[in-house]
């Protein structure tokens, strides 16, 4: 099967964050930091092992069982990453994100 270009909405983001400039997933070396984007701090806790969701494009929802497999045999099943609120804050689209170890 060809790779497709999936959207991001796929996967439920709260944040995406478009690292130019990094390797294909830099989150993978985040974990346990701090991201700072405006006023708003989070710790990147740990890593986001997909489910079965994954493959049901929520738009035309029609379902396709490759999109998890492709993460499990590619990723261990993760991709992204879950944090929990340091600092509440406002957070506007197009704010540089700062990553503090």
């Amino acid at each position: 099967m060809a790779a497709q270009e999936l959207s991001a909405l796929r996967f439920r983001p709260s944040l995406v964050i478009d690292a130019i400039g990094f390797d294909l997933f830099p989150e993978d070396s985040w974990t346990g930091s701090i991201l700072r984007i405006g006023s708003f701090r989070m710790r990147l806790d740990k890593r986001d092992q997909r489910c079965v969701m994954v493959n049901t494009d929520p738009v035309g929802l029609t379902s396709n069982p490759a999109v998890l497999k492709s993460i499990g045999r590619e990723r261990s099943a993760c991709l992204g990453l879950y944090g929990s609120t340091v600092e509440p804050g406002e957070v506007h689209l197009g704010d540089r994100v700062y990553l503090e170890s």
